[in-house]
């Protein structure tokens, strides 16, 4: 039988070993990191897109290091879980922060958990956390196609509580509300991670690190300092360079 996409068969067989092709081990993957709610469009991105030439030498510093130990967590998972040892990973927009915690949850993912399973990763947004919480409904990956607020509550329950590790993406870019629930909803998830479930867990954000008690609560300050390592992404906005520049020297061509 041939693939559809490369017209290949399907599996290929080289000294007497049968491998998928690239077309269906991509569909496998894809279905894993589908299933685990991490946007489709980090499906082919990775840290390698992070550029390390550019900026100034203590730029340069602090991103080799953060990637360092983006490496050395998805190399290490087995251990770092059973630590329930986590990530901070902090920078401006652009910079690649969700690229970073999609590409350790794409790895994690693929990995086995032991001989009969993978690792179960769970990606939402901080956003789309609050939203179901507070009865509305998330427009995340994995919610897309849930449209009753008490389904997707049961479902994001059902998720955090299955996985080995759990992505919250962009905390800091929430509505803030007056009554400043969305800091209790944080800390409420971060408590129960650290003490209950005890899993590892990846935090993206654009806050500093010493704002995070102004912009929450000193409870989620200490937790957030607690197993979890704290890095971060210097750099322009990737989106404006790649998107806005690239437009404008196609149109001045043209």
């Amino acid at each position: 039988m041939q693939c559809k996409i490369c017209k290949d068969k399907k599996f290929i067989i080289k000294d007497k070993v049968s491998s998928p092709c690239s077309c269906v081990e991509n569909y496998q993957k894809h279905k894993i990191w589908n299933q685990s709610g991490i946007p489709y469009v980090y499906y082919d991105l990775d840290i390698s897109m992070i550029d390390l030439r550019y900026g100034s030498l203590e730029d340069k510093r602090v991103n080799k290091e953060t990637i360092h130990i983006i490496e050395n967590f998805k190399k290490n998972f087995s251990e770092i879980s059973e630590k329930n040892i986590g990530l901070f990973i902090k920078g401006s927009n652009g910079n690649g922060k969700t690229l970073c915690a999609c590409d350790i949850g794409k790895n994690i993912s693929l990995q086995k958990k032991n001989n009969h399973e993978r690792y179960k990763v769970f990606f939402t947004t901080f956003s789309g956390l609050i939203s179901i919480i507070w009865g509305g409904l998330s427009y995340d990956p994995l919610f897309q196609k849930i449209y009753n607020n008490d389904e997707q509550r049961k479902a994001l329950f059902k998720y955090w509580n299955e996985s080995d590790l759990r992505i919250i993406d962009d905390v800091g870019k929430e509505n803030k509300t007056k009554s400043g629930n969305e800091a209790s909803v944080l800390d409420e998830f971060i408590r129960s991670n650290a003490y209950t479930e005890r899993k590892s867990i990846i935090i993206t954000s654009n806050i500093e690190t010493n704002d995070i008690a102004k912009n929450y609560n000193k409870s989620v300050d200490s937790l957030l300092n607690e197993k979890i390592l704290h890095i971060e992404i210097i750099g322009e906005d990737y989106r404006k360079n790649k998107y806005l520049e690239q437009t404008k020297q196609r149109l001045l061509k043209d």
